[in-house]
């Protein structure tokens, strides 16, 4: 990893005295964390105090080594302790989130990222936790593991690992991170999450006694696929892509080839082999963020609906009869085999001391969600989401950490803000100002269009402030915010029409006010709030407090809509109805 002593430690409330203890692993694990909450559009405000969960797959301690090898041990100081224990690398993702869920690490080599993967699949279906970080991590700063390795045989030659191939000669030590978020599916489609896969099933179990403590179990391999597939009721003739551990060992290689034949050939069209490939032809073998590195690959596999090409496969391996397992390696990218069903891939993740995972991960359609779901429930009614009319006012705001960092993500947002379609433009303002965690350092600018609000981007970097622009910080306490319901007066003809036509959250809940109000009183709201101000009624006490509690539940479902929420309301007369439901 290129900078792996790069850290940048007040980004996460760390001193720079304290960074210097920390082992890199921590360091990478705390940056993926936070890149994938951000692309999940999850601000790091809705984490602190919440169930969150956080599951870590690691089994190194390079750093730790390192900081014990000197013999003056006065070097070793009050953080070394917490920067290089095993257990910290999740117990410091909790603490700087202040997640509340379960929080450990996994380590099963090779496979801990995967078993941490199953570990918070059945936290989540349990209700243990609410949300779900899981992370694998790999670093390589000590040559001991490797002068090992070597001796016994495991490590490539030529530094090249060949999945499958008849020259395969061991495998490539690698180093890096990975995150992703998980959620209950029912929860996720309530939020109107972007939902990247699906998390079917999952899995583990161990070798057991073998013919030696490292030499792998097919038979092992093979009870568990077999046993997951059962449980989700896929017959796995159906399934047309298997993630495989594929090392590129003599020996590990036709054990899983022997595993998967086995269970994937029965009833399995000879036309219609099973596609198996391993990203550590790639990237080589992260070990202990292994498995994440094959989920990830798994996931963009299905976002693109395409089989990735197996490096370094040249000669099949002749221990594996491919013809007889109908198995198939890749050696060019492919357009997804099945273009008639969604796309499902099996993954799996074998650690060397004998444990094993496998994750079946699927595209998100409606015919899988729907079986899937993780409970009964009705269909979501979700707000009309219309884009706001042409013309309409936009206001974008982006925050960083430091003024470097926001100076780059105003370069990122003007980028993409010229290449964005008018009617995405009210989805990346949204996104930016509801699932974006709100740091110190601020810019905003509005606008009617994307060229416009990239122009005032553009006048931002060149130290401009054009009307429309506002630029600051501030500190890092929250306000408390409160909502305040007035009582009869403040009506007018026509009030709220504006906000009727331009935004569709608002209008929404008026429509469901306008409905009970009808169905008990037996005139509507909205052609109330709609009359020209010769014919209105609104100042007659019996119209204007039904219009005024309809236009504050407008306005705070608006607010609320806008990342704005309340830390208490009050309300005066008939505004005490609308504080008293908000």
């Amino acid at each position: 990893v290129a900078g792996i002593d790069q850290f940048e430690p007040d980004a996460f409330g760390i001193s720079a005295r304290e960074a210097a203890f920390l082992d890199p692993q921590q360091r990478m694990l705390l940056e993926v964390t936070w890149e994938a909450l951000a692309e999940a559009g999850i601000p790091l405000a809705a984490i602190s105090g919440s169930r969150t969960g956080v599951f870590v797959g690691i089994s190194t301690l390079d750093y730790s080594q390192l900081q014990a090898a000197p013999t003056d041990k006065r070097s070793l100081q009050s953080f070394t302790a917490l920067g290089t224990s095993m257990s910290i690398a999740a117990n410091r993702l909790s603490y700087c989130l202040n997640a509340r869920g379960p929080s450990f690490v996994i380590d099963t080599a090779c496979s801990s990222s995967m078993v941490a993967l199953d570990r918070a699949v059945k936290s989540l279906q349990s209700g243990e936790c609410d949300l779900a970080i899981v992370g694998g991590v790999n670093a390589l700063l000590a040559p001991d593991v490797f002068i090992s390795f070597c001796a016994a045989s495991m490590l490539s030659s030529d530094g090249r690992c060949k999945a499958f191939d008849a020259s395969a000669n061991g495998f490539v030590r690698a180093e890096g991170a990975g995150a992703i978020v998980l959620r209950r599916l029912d929860a996720a489609l309530d939020r109107n999450d972007r939902i990247l896969a699906l998390i079917l099933g999952s899995g583990v179990n161990q070798d057991g006694r073998t013919t030696g403590l490292a030499m792998p179990n097919g038979d092992a391999q093979a009870q568990l696929m077999r046993e997951v597939y059962a449980r989700l009721e896929i017959d796995p003739a159906s399934v047309a892509y298997v993630e495989a551990h594929g090392t590129g060992t003599a020996i590990g290689d036709p054990t899983e080839a022997f595993a998967l034949g086995e269970v994937f050939s029965a009833g399995r069209d000879s036309t219609r082999p099973l596609v198996i490939g391993s990203v550590k032809t790639n990237i080589g073998h992260l070990e202990s963020a292994s498995g994440m590195a094959s989920v990830l690959k798994a996931v963009l596999s299905i976002r693109n609906r395409v089989v990735f090409r197996n490096l370094h496969f040249r000669q099949p391996n002749s221990r594996i009869p491919f013809g007889e397992l109908k198995l198939r390696v890749p050696v060019e990218t492919e357009p997804w085999p099945d273009s008639d069903r969604p796309a499902v891939i099996g993954i799996n993740s074998f650690g060397f001391g004998g444990t094993n995972a496998h994750v079946v991960l699927a595209e998100n359609t409606a015919e899988i969600s729907q079986r899937f779901r993780t409970r009964v429930s009705v269909p979501v009614a979700q707000p009309d989401t219309t884009p706001l009319v042409t013309g309409r006012l936009l206001t974008l705001p982006i925050t960083a950490r430091n003024e470097l960092a926001l100076r780059e993500l105003v370069s990122q947002f003007r980028a993409q803000l010229l290449q964005a379609a008018d009617d995405d433009l009210p989805r990346i303002c949204r996104t930016a100002a509801l699932r974006r965690t709100h740091d110190r350092f601020r810019l905003c600018v509005s606008g009617s269009s994307g060229q416009e609000l990239a122009e005032k981007l553009m006048a931002s970097q060149n130290g401009e402030r054009p009307q429309g622009v506002a630029v600051g910080s501030v500190n890092s306490s929250p306000s408390n915010l409160v909502f305040v319901y007035s009582g009869q007066g403040p009506q007018h003809p026509r009030m709220g029409t504006d906000l009727l036509r331009d935004e569709p959250v608002y209008r929404d809940w008026v429509r469901q006010c306008d409905a009970r109000i009808a169905e008990h009183l037996g005139w509507s709201i909205l052609a109330e709030m709609e009359r020209p101000a010769e014919t209105s009624r609104i100042d007659e006490t019996r119209f204007a407090q039904p219009a005024l509690f309809t236009q504050q539940v407008g306005l705070t479902a608006l607010w609320k809509f806008w990342g704005v929420t309340p830390n208490a309301v009050l309300g005066h007369s008939v505004g005490e109805v609308a504080a008293a439901w908000a």
